[in-house]
């Protein structure tokens, strides 16, 4: 399995385009849909399906593009409003919102099969209602629950730091030997963030 990551919106999200022989997906598209579609393709790679973490603009900004050329957008239900509505927060940047409605929703606990793996979507609110992580084989694809160091905000229209701390000790009770790829920032593992992450002492 092969992981890229790329900056996109203008604060500086991760996308992930997450591949293994020919088949890929993206984790969270903030902007420039077009460009990265044309990456996979020129790549030999075919995208199956793009994970949204959760469904705030500077994830979701570029997936109306993909959804175009008929790529099927998951989120989990809680956020699907975000998509089109001012609880995106796009306004918040001065950034226009490309709206546009998911096609599937994802539950806690559900087992998503893309790219021939087996992708294990674990509920996280806190930084919104919404968000989710994904678990496909060694990797957490966490958005803005967890960073390398840090974690999500949580004073946006239904983020809640109880809610917060909860899920980010959903992710701690993993067991192996994980790497965290986050929203934003550098990846991290999972040992590190259980003993160095402020969460765990507030």
């Amino acid at each position: 399995m092969k992981i890229e990551s790329f900056i996109t919106s203008p604060i500086g999200t991760n996308t992930y385009l997450v591949s293994e022989n020919g088949r890929g997906i993206f984790i969270d598209v903030g902007s420039d849909g077009e460009d990265l579609y044309l990456y996979a393709l020129k790549e030999g790679i075919s995208i199956e399906a793009v994970l949204l973490t959760h469904g705030h603009f500077d994830h979701a900004n570029g997936c109306a593009e993909l959804q175009q050329k008929g790529i099927k957008i998951y989120v989990h239900e809680a956020d699907a409003d975000k998509l089109y509505t001012y609880k995106g927060m796009a306004a918040f940047a001065g950034v226009k919102l490309n709206a546009f409605k998911a096609d599937e929703y994802v539950t806690d606990g559900e087992i998503l099969h893309f790219i021939g793996k087996e992708i294990k979507v674990i509920h996280t609110p806190g930084h919104s209602k919404g968000s989710v992580c994904y678990v496909i084989d060694d990797a957490v694809f966490c958005g803005d629950t967890l960073f390398c160091g840090s974690y999500g905000r949580y004073d946006f229209y239904d983020g809640d730091l109880k809610e917060l701390k909860n899920s980010a000790q959903k992710i701690f009770a993993l067991k192996g030997d994980y790497k965290l790829y986050p929203g934003h920032g550098e990846a991290s593992t999972l040992e590190e963030e259980k003993r160095t992450n402020p969460i765990n002492f507030e």
